[in-house]
């Protein structure tokens, strides 16, 4: 193979007190501090380039790996500008080459010390550092242990440009293609792989696949076929120039030679790297090789073609003809993989998950959220939002200017499926969910094809829907996720895979959380300046002032969760608040409690076990006494549904063994606060009481007196109000509706 030969005998021997550049001077002192493992042997300057020669005493084994030598003569090449890491050669003559960590063939063999970004680390580059680093690589290279076993390949070709590949073409037959500049500021540094008809320069074009190779010194640009061909062969030993000349010297194509005035050859080169001899190959590297001339000027100006009567006649390949050829420039040009689904998983250290999951939500968290799990390979969508994207949702959404007056949902699948380069990666439905479109055929069949349905409509309405009002074919699980009023609070309500726990019963357990933890009694709470009204044609056009930092933060911390708590199959509540002050999070976490459901007068009631045995262990304090209390919980009138999931105990009750008084001290305070932390979403459902042992549960006839004056007194609201009876092992609920 041909080599790149530094002649330093040639260059003007010097002492080493003439050294004039900064940083020799300062190893010449670094290496005089440990004179007994660095030897300064000489100094050179070539131009406004000086050289400083040492001797390193090596740390090797017995039985190195790889060829090195307990002394080891070294140069090292200093340039006026510190603009980089100084270059090292290793002196010896027949130091191996093309091993892991050196760059291109060269005599002497140029050492790859570090891989360090020298801008980087320039502040604090010192000449003792380097002199102990470049004596490591001598070290661990005897040793074998320079490049870790799990350490990636080193690259075969570093170049200047690249082509931007899918990794569906590198990974099928590529056999007609050319290239295209990426867009209109790539310049000659980026460009696509396209067809050849979409291709702006014609191409003869081959794809071709190296033997595999180990691999070793990394190889820098070059600017003529020759090293490659002297480097690679393909096919089982066909060279470079072989597979070249068999397009040169067709027939059929120099007949036709002025056709190809404008055409010139691009290879597609597959290079299969090993880790060793005895190993097979890891990796491809793969690149583009383009000969620049065009194909006819390329066999005419070598002497290859000859001018005819019939176009042009194909000579014999002479020694000149060959040189000429391997000597004219080429462009060369990397593979970068395009930005996909798949690659962006890897990027991001993540698992790529290729599930459909439908979002519900297409707003600022929506939309942020979507856009950072598409960008680590998370899930494809369908994403389901009828809303308009209007100026001022863009100081929170992910969509910009151009999309103004565009459907949130189309937008944003829009733009995700351009990002990833893959059409059909999101799907839009551009309806609202309510109870008329919760049966449309398009939405249905969204539903059940999903792994999950993720609601970020921030709406209780669209909740309740999944929650009750979906066909009960549709076994996929939901998942809620909401901002507080302020921004500030990220919650996820989550439903199991069998969902038992429903999103309904979740949102009951996150008020009772809200209101028994201290800390976020401000969380719902909505301040009076906090509000904007966008339009002027409604009173009911408001937003809610909220910093985009905020929504930001939270929709960072809901895209590294959902995931998660996709894949763990297990209902929960979660909650995270940010704290204004430090920016950092506190999270809250709560395992939901079984429900018990009754059927009482055309009223589904669900009951909170926990509430249940609450009531029970409240009972036996008491006894042989009655004790009750009042019910807290939410009515949903339209589904007849009553939820009970707390009560609140008056200190002046009166507890009797054949009757119970409940107390008013503190329970109107209690409950208005309760109201206040949970911004109303709770209201009195009724009252509890007990009876002792040996008595049923059926209602005696002051505790029908006590339901009539209830329900009474509640009939101008229009509400149900519940009585619950707990005896030692049953309870009786009770609902009484005015007439």
């Amino acid at each position: 193979m041909d080599e790149i030969k530094i002649d330093f005998a040639s260059y003007e021997r010097i002492e080493i007190s003439d050294l004039r550049i900064p940083r020799a001077k300062e190893f010449v002192r670094a290496a005089g501090y440990d004179s007994g493992i660095y030897i300064v042997t000489g100094a050179k300057r070539h131009g406004n380039t000086e050289y400083l020669f040492l001797t390193i005493a090596v740390d090797k084994p017995q039985y190195p790996e790889i060829d090195i030598r307990e002394y080891e003569d070294i140069a090292i090449v200093f340039e006026e500008k510190e603009t980089d890491f100084p270059v090292v050669h290793a002196m010896r003559p027949d130091f191996p080459q093309g091993i892991p960590h050196t760059n291109i063939r060269m005599r002497p063999v140029w050492l790859c010390i570090t891989e360090e970004s020298f801008a980087e680390v320039k502040h604090r580059f010192t000449a003792s550092r380097f002199l102990y680093q470049i004596r490591e690589w001598f070290n661990l290279t005897a040793k074998g242990k320079l490049h870790k076993d799990d350490q990636e390949l080193e690259p075969f070709l570093v170049t200047s440009g690249a082509v931007v590949v899918s990794k569906e073409n590198l990974q099928t037959e590529v056999t007609s293609f050319g290239l295209k500049p990426y867009n209109d500021y790539s310049g000659k540094h980026l460009f696509k792989l396209v067809s050849d008809k979409e291709a702006k320069t014609k191409y003869v074009s081959l794809r071709i696949v190296a033997d595999p190779i180990v691999h070793g010194d990394i190889n820098w640009d070059f600017s003529s076929l020759s090293y490659l061909d002297s480097s690679l062969t393909f096919n089982n030993g066909c060279s470079l120039f072989s597979l070249l000349s068999n397009i040169l010297c067709n027939q059929n194509i120099a007949s036709d030679g002025d056709s190809y005035s404008d055409v010139t050859i691009l290879f597609l080169c597959d290079i299969p790297l090993k880790r060793s001899n005895a190993s097979i190959a890891e990796r491809v590297d793969t690149f583009f090789v383009n000969t620049v001339e065009t194909l006819r000027d390329l066999a005419l100006k070598s002497g290859l073609w000859s001018k005819s009567n019939s176009g042009y006649i194909v000579n014999h390949i002479t020694p000149a003809i060959k040189k000429y050829i391997l000597e004219r420039p080429i462009q060369l040009l990397s593979c970068m993989e395009d930005f996909s689904h798949s690659f962006a998983a890897q990027c991001n250290g993540a698992t790529e998950d290729t599930c459909l999951h439908t979002l519900i939500g297409a707003g600022a968290l929506g939309s942020q959220v979507l856009n950072l799990l598409c960008r680590t390979g998370f899930g494809k969508w369908i994403v389901i939002d009828d809303d308009t994207l209007y100026p001022h949702n863009l100081a929170r959404h992910e969509l910009n200017r151009a999309c103004i007056g565009f459907n949130k949902a189309l937008g944003v699948a829009f733009d995700m499926n351009n990002l990833l380069g893959d059409n059909s990666l999101c799907k839009p439905i551009c309806k609202q969910i309510s109870e008329e479109t919760v049966s449309d055929a398009e939405i249905l069949e969204a539903f059940v094809n999903s792994k999950a349905i993720i609601d970020i409509s921030t709406s209780i309405a669209v909740e309740r829907i999944l929650a009750s009002d979906v066909d009960n074919k549709v076994k996929t699980r939901r998942i809620s996720a909401f901002l507080s009023p302020s921004g500030k609070s990220l919650i996820i309500l989550a439903e199991d895979a069998a969902r038992v726990h429903k999103l309904d019963l979740l949102e009951m357990e996150y008020y009772r959380m809200i209101n028994e933890t201290p800390e976020l009694h401000n969380h719902l709470i909505v301040k009076k300046d906090s509000k904007i009204r966008y339009r002027r044609n409604s009173c009911r056009e408001l937003s809610v002032k909220i910093n985009n930092a905020d929504v930001a933060q939270c929709a960072a911390i809901a895209a590294k969760a959902l995931p998660s708590i996709i894949h763990s199959q297990e209902a929960s509540i979660s909650l995270w608040q940010i704290d204004d002050e430090s920016c950092t999070t506190q999270f809250y976490h709560k395992a939901p409690s079984s429900w018990t459901r009754f059927s009482t007068n055309g009223y589904s009631v669900y009951v909170c076990d926990r509430l249940i045995s609450e009531i029970q262990n409240e009972r036996s304090k008491y006894l042989p006494n009655e004790t009750g209390g009042v019910l807290i919980g939410s009515i949903d009138i339209l589904r007849k549904i009553i939820y009970i999931f707390d009560s609140i105990y008056a200190e002046n009750s009166v507890n009797e063994r054949e009757y119970f008084i409940r107390g008013d001290k503190t329970v109107l305070k209690q409950y208005e606060e309760y109201r206040d932390v949970t911004d109303g979403q709770i209201c009195y459902v009724g009252e509890w009481h007990s009876h002792p042992d040996g008595c049923p549960t059926t209602p005696s006839s002051l505790d029908i007196k006590l339901l009539v004056h209830l329900t009474e007194h509640l009939a101008p609201d229009g509400l149900p109000v519940v009585m619950i009876i707990t005896g030692k092992k049953k309870l009786t609920v009770i609902c009484g509706i005015a007439q």
